[in-house]
């Protein structure tokens, strides 16, 4: 669980974009002006690729420049679970599917959890548990698989059951460990 100023650097560049399929299992639990789940661009509305959750505000989904307000009544709420899944520029969550007008981004840098990455760096990093971050190619085949994990030194981070790599904290302070 990241309390906001934590977050990964998956390391991970899609190969097609417009079909891989992002699914997160996910409690935000706590509000910022711009909470990010997992996102890519080179800078605001330059390639995005991401989905946003403002507090009192709309949901984004962020898709080649283009940030589709799906409004308030779909960012769901603070410590509840949900799954949201994107297959390029559409978007499922709390049973609404969602569609972005975006062009298809090219991807310059690699995919954040906990934020987004703009450029290099976070500009805003969420409070949330990640249960787990699935990315699937279009032929359904799993491409990384995050998972929450304490490795053999007792840090905590994210564990890509495919790749069978471990993933540290790259912002602030340490993640802390949910209920097993």
């Amino acid at each position: 669980e990241g309390t906001g100023t934590q977050w990964i650097d998956t390391g991970y560049f899609f190969t097609d974009i417009a079909t891989e399929t992002v699914t997160i299992d996910f409690m935000r639990t706590g509000t910022d002006a711009g909470s990010i789940l997992y996102g890519t661009r080179k800078a605001y509305k330059d390639n995005d690729y991401g989905i946003q959750f403002q507090d009192g505000g709309n949901t984004y989904m962020q898709y080649g420049g283009n940030d589709t307000g799906l409004g308030s009544q779909n960012k769901g709420s603070l410590n509840t679970r949900y799954t949201l899944t994107q297959t390029g520029p559409t978007y499922n969550f709390n049973g609404g599917s969602y569609t972005s007008t975006g062009a298809t981004p090219t991807q310059s840098y690699p995919l954040y959890l906990f934020a987004i990455n703009n450029g290099g760096t976070p500009p805003a990093i969420t409070p949330m548990r990640v249960y787990s971050f699935v990315i699937k190619d279009r032929n359904d085949s799993i491409k990384l698989q995050l998972v929450p994990a304490k490795n053999s030194s007792g840090v905590i981070g994210m564990y890509d059951t495919v790749g069978n790599e471990f993933y540290t904290n790259q912002g602030t302070g340490e993640f802390t460990a949910g209920p097993v």
